[in-house]
């Protein structure tokens, strides 16, 4: 799928109830898009929110994700 740290980080993001379940399919596109490193920066950024305040868990990440890719250029 992704770079095996991003895997962890996303175990992690599950663990600590950033996220419900699995990645769908387009936190997947995304992520596969960018490098380990910026993926790793795009998922502490997302650890840092505050979940509370989203309707959309995953759709939050797929946000900071397109950003990501979008700022690669």
């Amino acid at each position: 799928r992704f770079a095996p740290n991003g895997a962890i980080a996303v175990q992690n993001l599950r663990s600590s109830g950033h996220l419900e379940k699995d990645l769908g399919q387009n936190a997947c596109r995304w992520l596969k898009q960018l490098s380990e490193p910026m993926s790793l920066k795009a998922l502490e950024r997302f650890s840092s929110c505050d979940v509370m305040q989203m309707r959309s868990k995953e759709g939050y990440l797929c946000g900071i994700l397109k950003k990501a890719v979008d700022q690669r250029g």
